[in-house]
């Protein structure tokens, strides 16, 4: 895919309305400030970051740095700046652990759905993730998001979008309405791709947990995505169903939390992505547990329980060890966090990087997982995941050192996408949109 497809088609090289950015002759300069690049280099102090309209002008130490008279100074001296964050699993439209995920008996409908993917991209650009990947939606509601926040009615990061995931009949996602479309054959397998990418679909995700579909039908759906200069995001867990998907050459694997040594090597080899969500199993884990213990919860609620608990013991027996593996060999790591529990929020990847560090990589590691790694997955990487002269102006501001100490991107002091300022509390005081 090439990036003027991806400018063109999401990321507004030619943006005429200003929808992305302050507008051409707007400069920004960020002053004093700790620079964390998202390239992995050390950490470039006393930084000045000039931006001018969407883009950024200048970067580079201060001393070396001028600042044009007409640039609108923002002093972060003694905070660190980053590359807005990219979340590479998130789903917008999910409601459905949503307490009122029915009203008066009914489901949601669509305006109440698309209400609720609103108020979700609110959230994820509060936090600092300026750009995200949505691999399921409930319907095609998705693009009608992504069209609001292109004609600025809407705030939120940028957003590349799936659609609903295609998966075999019974497969992964078919208990959630909408959110899967079931194909069988290899005929309607590349039926549905085409129109997906006909519909909008920036990326095409596929679910094939447990080796549902025949070697010939997966084939096909990866072939036709690429036939249509789409990438494929494939959600797959067991064995065989992972080395299937990584012969048949999608770009990433996600979740992929029982992966094998010698799939980690294919995936180096390949180049294929692998999309760690490792913060939603930690809560799943959690609940499941929970239900166990409980004395109150019904004995087929405790039976399912006990079962995912077995599930999740594998998965922890060979998770956090097949992550620092394939750190080490070189498998390109992204950062997704695939949250929908409502008390944990949407907005969810600084807790995602979190857990990451957790298992052992280094913040470093972590944070580039979700900047640079996270574009170059998307195919971006030429317009956004790192502060870089000539690439789109999206960075983030927090105290302290993320590189000491992840827990500081849990608290995200200012959000800049394309150029314009989205939040700004660095004085103590919220606002959103600029001021």
């Amino acid at each position: 895919m090439s990036s003027r497809d991806l400018r063109d088609g999401v990321c507004a090289e030619s943006d005429p309305r200003g929808r992305y950015g302050d507008g051409p002759g707007m400069k920004i300069a960020l002053t004093g400030c700790r620079l964390v690049d998202g390239r992995g280099e050390d950490p470039l102090p006393d930084a000045t970051i000039l931006l001018d309209g969407s883009r950024f002008a200048a970067v580079g130490p201060g001393v070396n740095t001028p600042v044009p008279a007409d640039a609108r100074v923002i002093d972060v001296a003694g905070r660190t700046v980053l590359p807005g964050l990219i979340d590479l699993h998130v789903h917008t439209t999910f409601y459905y652990y949503r307490r009122d995920a029915t009203v008066h008996g009914k489901p949601y409908n669509d305006p109440r759905i698309a209400l609720v993917g609103v108020w979700h991209l609110e959230q994820l650009l509060e936090a600092g993730i300026t750009t995200v990947r949505d691999v399921a939606s409930c319907g095609q509601l998705v693009f009608d998001l992504k069209w609001g926040l292109g004609e600025g009615l809407i705030r939120g990061p940028r957003l590349w979008a799936a659609g609903p995931m295609i998966v075999p009949s019974g497969g992964h996602g078919t208990g959630f309405p909408e959110l899967a479309r079931e194909v069988n054959g290899v005929t309607a397998v590349r039926r549905a791709v085409r129109e997906h990418v006909a519909a909008g679909a920036d990326l095409i995700k596929i679910g094939y947990l447990q080796d549902e579909w025949t070697v010939e039908e997966l084939e096909a759906a990866v072939d036709q995505a690429h036939r249509m200069n789409r990438k494929v995001a494939c959600h797959v867990n067991y064995a065989p169903s992972i080395t299937n998907a990584l012969n048949a050459g999608v770009d990433s694997i996600e979740h992929g939390c029982l992966v094998t040594g010698p799939e980690l090597e294919q995936m180096r080899d390949q180049g294929t992505f692998w999309v760690v969500t490792s913060q939603i199993f930690r809560e799943q884990f959690t609940e499941c547990k929970a239900l166990v213990a409980d004395p109150l919860a019904p004995r087929h609620v405790v039976a399912s329980a006990q079962a995912q608990v077995r599930r999740h013991e594998l998965i922890w027996d060979n998770m956090p060890g097949a992550i620092r593996h394939g750190t080490a060999l070189g498998v390109n790591i992204g950062a997704g966090s695939d949250m929908f529990f409502p008390h944990v929020g949407i907005a969810a990847l600084p807790l995602e990087l979190a857990s990451l560090v957790e298992i052992g990589l280094s913040p470093a590691e972590a944070i580039r997982a979700a900047t640079s790694s996270a574009a170059q997955c998307i195919g971006c990487q030429d317009e956004l995941g790192t502060v870089e002269v000539g690439k789109l102006a999206d960075l983030i501001v927090v105290d302290g050192d993320p590189l000491s100490d992840i827990g500081a991107l849990q608290e995200v002091l200012l959000v800049i996408k394309g150029g314009k300022v989205e939040k700004n509390v660095l004085n103590g005081r919220g606002s959103a949109g600029g001021s």
